[in-house]
């Protein structure tokens, strides 16, 4: 009943100002979490979430047709209203402000705009300027408020972004699949592995604990690893 009201006030929002009001009221039921922090540890948690380094990586201009073909097909239109379907409702905006709803509630109009932009960008390669560009907050996870070592920092990311990344990732993983570069024996990952494959079969288990892990992915060592298996993006 809840969700059904806010759904109802989301829609009835006629411009930005009304739209910020409502977020606003939404972020008023949450704990400031942060007033016994200064300005400078407030940044030191800002800055735990921007840490990185700087590689050098140039891509191969050498190109496999048959390899490169699944990702030059252009992205379907049903394929990205699946994706938007899939959007989660009251998240924070990212740096353009344009929420989850907008694209969730916004009619045939918006929709039609959604899916040719899309498109265009999948074609040409180059994405807008706002969507390299990240809101950081730091979010409180245990332990003293008052230490800035219990808080990590989250980025906010463009709607727009979310969308389009998650298309990227279906086609990384249909190409993945279709090149079987996944053992079976990782069934955690793999698209389409039935239950009763995995019964009766031995299980080995491993376990660390990476502290920030991806935030230290080398992105260099990445790409050079999707290359070697054949994934040209």
């Amino acid at each position: 009943m809840r969700k059904e009201k806010e759904e109802k006030e989301l829609r009835e929002l006629r411009n930005e100002v009304e739209i910020w009001k409502f977020i606003n009221k939404k972020r008023g039921k949450e704990k400031d979490l942060r007033n016994n922090i200064d300005i400078e540890e407030d940044r030191r948690i800002e800055d735990k979430g921007m840490e990185k380094e700087e590689y050098g990586y140039e891509r191969k201009e050498e190109n496999n047709e048959e390899d490169s073909e699944g990702w030059e097909s252009e992205v379907k239109k049903e394929d990205i209203c699946t994706v938007v379907k899939s959007l989660k409702k009251s998240k924070a905006a990212g740096v353009d402000g344009i929420l989850n709803e907008a694209w969730l509630y916004g009619g045939c109009t918006i929709r039609e705009s959604l899916v040719n932009f899309m498109k265009l960008i999948w074609k040409e390669g180059v994405i807008p300027k706002e969507w390299k560009t990240s809101v950081m907050m730091p979010v409180y996870k245990k332990g003293d408020q008052e230490k800035v070592e219990n808080y990590r920092g989250i980025s906010l990311l463009c709607s727009g972004y979310k969308i389009y990344t998650e298309l990227l990732r279906q086609r990384l993983e249909e190409e993945i699949e279709k090149k079987n570069l996944i053992p079976d024996s990782q069934a955690g990952f793999k698209i389409v592995q039935r239950e009763k494959e995995e019964m009766d079969s031995k299980v080995y288990k491993f376990f660390m604990n990476l502290k920030a892990a991806f935030d230290s992915v080398k992105r260099d060592v990445l790409w050079s690893i999707l290359e070697e298996q054949g994934i040209n993006i």
